[in-house]
């Protein structure tokens, strides 16, 4: 799992029905949790730069 810190640049994939975007990390979440095939994550809070609105994702979905 890849270890994301506050202020890191990632790429977030096109969700539903939004475009992909790059953004900016705010917060990182402590606790662990599993995706049901056993991969580990943390949720994220990324700032959309362009938009400039915030989204919660999972770590596994981003891309430093």
């Amino acid at each position: 799992m890849t270890r994301l810190q506050v202020g890191d640049k990632v790429k977030c994939p096109a969700d539903r029905g939004n475009m992909a975007y790059t953004g900016q990390v705010l917060s990182v979440g402590t606790e662990v949790y599993k995706t049901m095939y056993e991969q580990p994550y943390v949720w994220v809070e990324v700032l959309d730069i362009n938009r400039r609105s915030k989204s919660l994702w999972p770590s596994n979905r981003l891309n430093k």
